[in-house]
């Protein structure tokens, strides 16, 4: 980080790195958390985010953010009989 990507820009030196992209270092932390399918439950868990089917108020930054939040950090989840 301090001697590499702390230096780069965002858009044209990290996300489309193609050494990052072709490990998918970038992506796949989306993809695994977009949309969860959970046992138990009928309907997948989304990730408040507008690019997925989440259905929760996203019209600022002070609504989406603490949703955002509590899905990563405090909602536990089980997947595959495993709570995480």
């Amino acid at each position: 980080w301090e001697t590499d990507f702390k230096h780069r820009r965002i858009v044209s030196e990290f996300l489309k790195d193609p050494v990052l992209g072709s490990k998918r270092l970038a992506s796949m932390p989306d993809r695994v958390t977009n949309t969860i399918h959970v046992d138990n439950m009928d309907e997948p868990v989304c990730r408040p985010t507008v690019i997925n089917a989440y259905d929760g108020d996203l019209s600022s930054v002070m609504n989406w953010w603490p949703q955002w939040e509590a899905f990563m950090f405090d909602i536990p989840l089980t997947v595959g009989g495993k709570t995480s």
